[in-house]
């Protein structure tokens, strides 16, 4: 049996894989099934419709370098979405990868179960992880940009948090420059110096 047509077949059961894995991510233990299962049956869709689809090999070079070809299908599988969702519930970037290689792994075991290997099965494999690592890279972006951009929000919220209190030991520190004695002064400056 062809992959894609095996992929359409067994999807829930590698779904309920995928889950089943998911579980075991401390982000996700106690996480709904809607969430633990999002874009996984789409991914899974856009994996097997891109084995069907006529690759010459350039695209299949390209493609595996993570470059854009003619001729090369987009996933738009939900890969960047999923990837967005994970960085807003709080996954790593390890965790994310854990569960496309698990997700790889469990289409490949459970294929094996059902097919017996020949020598043209090699290409099928090599377009499915060409595939499964074109899902990683969008997923991968998303959950960057998504990250980068809550680090961004924190250090400005951070900033505009600090402005206040540092302004105020500022100013603090110029009054007593202005007002006390000199030695004042030094043991202003040295405790502003250490303790900022």
């Amino acid at each position: 049996m062809h992959l894609a047509k095996f992929i359409e077949e067994e999807k829930e059961a590698i779904v309920e894989q995928a889950v089943e894995f998911a579980r075991t991510l401390t982000a996700l233990t106690s996480a709904k099934e809607a969430l633990l299962r999002n874009h996984i049956p789409a991914i899974l869709q856009s994996i097997a419709v891109d084995l069907r689809t006529d690759q010459s090999e350039s695209a299949s070079i390209a493609k595996s370098r993570g470059e854009s070809a003619a001729g090369y299908l987009t996933l738009n599988s939900g890969a960047d979405e999923h990837g967005l969702q994970r960085a807003q519930v709080g996954l790593s970037l390890e965790q994310v990868l854990a569960e496309y290689r698990a997700l790889r792994s469990s289409v490949l075991r459970l294929w094996a179960t059902h097919h017996s290997f020949a020598e043209h099965d090699i290409s099928e494999i090599q377009r499915f992880n060409e595939a499964i690592d074109q899902a990683i890279a969008e997923s991968v972006r998303a959950f960057v940009a998504e990250t980068e951009k809550r680090r961004e929000l924190f250090l400005a919220a951070l900033g505009h948090d600090l402005r206040g209190p540092l302004n105020a030991v500022s100013l603090t520190a110029g009054a007593i420059r202005h007002t006390g004695p000199p030695e004042t002064h030094r043991f202003v400056d040295g405790y502003i110096a250490e303790r900022g």
